[in-house]
């Protein structure tokens, strides 16, 4: 009975095996059952005893996947912005330390000096734009932004041109799962019609035609391309560490600015809503100035990634052939682009900060009256506004630089310079009014007067702006030249570059990008002539602010000395205009003369437009 007991209380839940032993056996065969269950229970103990570690073990592993699991995206995105931080940093180091072994060689002569900085120059650009493309997404749109920046050098800007063209196009099926996530409908039961193959891809969203179900009007549909939210955030980071190392182990070059840029304007670009919104605001602000040409497509709805707008049937602003089948004067069409975003600027405070070719069409129009032709401005995904007192200093600066250099004029220039650029010193002043105009109209190094030949010595002081005007294309490149092929001026673009608030970095852009419009349009009036433009403008806001602070002190003699001033102003701006506008006439009508002797009427348009 013992032995059963201690059998029992061994085996536990093995109880009824026992039992079977004991019953269907003899006992003469007991002792060897005993020993034979002895060994059973011992492995069955064995095993127990090994449980508790298996069950850890197992435990931490599915503990350790579920993990992985829960926070795949933060890992995968961590693993992506450090890939293509990495890809960046790589280019900038290489870029970086190549531009200081250039600029630090001695050279024979400066002509051998000046090639071998342009061949680093398209060295540095190639090496980037490899990089950029491989990174693609936002990295497509810094690429877009650097083509058209004035403070980097012509080789740059043509090496990177290709980021225009280079934005992939997102599948059909995944624009419809962003279309039916962002408003709950199919694109069948919105539009009657839908292009499968879209009519433009940018580096956010590409544009698709349809067919509006409720208003049977044909429309143009913009979708964002699909994970770009998820990717934008990433790149942002990326763009952010990269340029925190760049500025850590090379502190003179700095592109600090640039991230700044990026993070601040991206999520404006991002939300459509926003651009309807833009939209709506600059419509409203021009419904007041019946002889503008500017139209903007009317917006039937919007989401944050979608956006369905009127569709407009028309051509780029700068293609000549449609400008001379429809009898459109593109001087014209210069001075209109101008006066539009002088308009902005100027009076509004409110302006669009990308009107780029591809956001410009032209279509003609029968108003009466005014001009035969529509500017019609597209993507509003990026707009600004400006400070009351950065406008007016914006203006007065602008009105320092169109007049005489006085005295008075100069210390203006300086004092407006500061209170727009945020402390230009003296050192920093001609390299800041470079990159303003595009015209490099000082004498850099802080105004010393630079040996012939010497590495500061760029240029004389001309009188004003109105003064660099007859140079030709050949001397502003040489000039351009010039500007970039001093590490000195290089460097103290970037110190300039990194004091300037993000605002005044977009008028820089908003300067270069109307300036290369007028280029396209190869306009015969005098290159200075949308400087005469800027002016009117500027007279104009500087007047009203005067007239309105003056009216609440009641001086009278002051309200009138300004108003002369304004009015003087105006008279001479308008003069001036007027007689360029008669030569730029004069020089279209020989044209026109010329064409219709040798080759017609359709060829006296067509040499008209520049086209012969």
């Amino acid at each position: 009975m013992n032995a059963r007991f201690i059998l029992y209380k061994r085996t536990g839940s093995c109880s009824h095996f026992s039992k079977t032993i004991f019953q269907a056996r003899p006992a003469s065969s007991y002792q060897s059952r005993l020993d034979a269950t002895r060994r059973l229970v011992k492995r069955v103990d064995l095993r127990t005893q090994a449980t508790p570690k298996r069950i850890s073990g197992y435990f931490v592993l599915l503990a350790g996947i579920g993990v992985i699991v829960w926070h795949w995206q933060d890992l995968r995105h961590i693993f992506i912005a450090t890939q293509r931080s990495a890809r960046i940093a790589i280019v900038a180091t290489r870029a970086v330390l190549d531009y200081r072994n250039t600029y630090g060689k001695v050279y024979t002569s400066e002509e051998e000096r000046l090639e071998a900085i342009s061949q680093c120059h398209t060295r540095c650009a190639t090496i980037t734009l490899h990089a950029l493309l491989a990174n693609g997404g936002v990295f497509i749109k810094l690429g877009q932004h650097l083509s058209s920046s004035i403070i980097l050098p012509i080789e740059w800007q043509k090496t990177l041109r290709p980021c225009l063209d280079a934005c992939e196009e997102s599948t059909l099926a995944g624009i419809e799962d962003v279309f039916y996530e962002d408003t709950g409908m199919h694109i069948d039961d919105v539009f009657s019609e839908f292009s499968p193959r879209p009519i433009g891809v940018a580096s956010l969203a590409q544009v698709h035609t349809g067919i509006h179900r409720a208003t049977g009007m044909k429309v143009a549909v913009k979708i964002q391309h699909p994970g770009l939210q998820e990717f934008a955030a990433i790149d942002l980071i990326s763009t952010d560490v990269t340029l925190r190392i760049v500025k850590r182990i090379f502190p003179d070059f700095e592109f600090s600015w640039l991230g700044r840029e990026m993070r601040e304007n991206l999520p404006l670009e991002m939300n459509f809503m926003h651009e309807a919104s833009n939209a709506a605001r600059v419509t409203h602000n021009f419904e007041s100035i019946p002889d503008s040409p500017l139209y903007i497509p009317r917006v039937l709805s919007s989401t944050k990634r979608t956006l369905v707008m009127e569709f407009i049937e028309g051509a780029k602003i700068d293609d000549k052939e449609y400008l001379a089948v429809h009898r459109i004067d593109r001087n014209k069409v210069s001075q209109e682009l101008c006066k539009i975003f002088s308009e902005q600027v100027y009076i509004h405070g409110f302006f669009h900060a990308d009107p780029h070719q591809g956001n410009l069409l032209i279509r003609p129009s029968n108003r009466t009256g005014g001009h035969n032709f529509d500017i019609v401005l597209l993507d509003h995904g990026l707009y600004f506004d400006i400070p009351h007192d950065l406008r007016l200093n914006y203006a007065r600066f602008w009105l320092s630089l169109l007049s005489p250099p006085t005295e008075k004029n100069r210390q203006n220039r300086q004092k407006y310079a500061s209170l727009v650029g945020g402390d230009i010193g003296p050192e920093r002043y001609n390299v800041f009014e470079a990159a303003l105009t595009g015209r490099p109209t000082g004498t850099f190094g802080g105004g010393k007067k630079q040996k012939k030949g010497g590495r500061l010595a760029a240029f004389q002081q001309a009188a004003s702006m109105l003064d660099m005007g007859n140079m030709n294309d050949a001397d502003m490149d040489k000039l351009r030249v010039m500007l970039v092929s001093n590490g000195d001026i290089m460097v103290a673009m970037f110190d300039i570059l990194r004091r300037l608030d993000s605002k005044v970095l977009m008028l820089l852009k908003l300067n270069e990008l109307t300036r290369a419009l007028d280029h396209a349009l190869s306009t015969t009036h005098p290159p200075y002539r949308v400087f005469l433009i800027v002016a009117q403008y500027c007279n104009r806001a500087v007047w009203e602010d005067d007239r309105l602070a003056l009216a609440k002190d009641y001086k009278m003699t002051s309200y009138l000395k300004r108003w002369f001033a304004f009015q003087v102003r105006r008279l001479g701006f308008g003069t001036l205009a007027t007689w360029m506008d008669l030569q730029a006439s004069l020089m279209l009508t020989k044209a026109w003369i010329r064409g219709l002797f040798t080759l017609g009427l359709e060829g006296a348009w067509r040499a008209r437009a520049g086209l012969q």
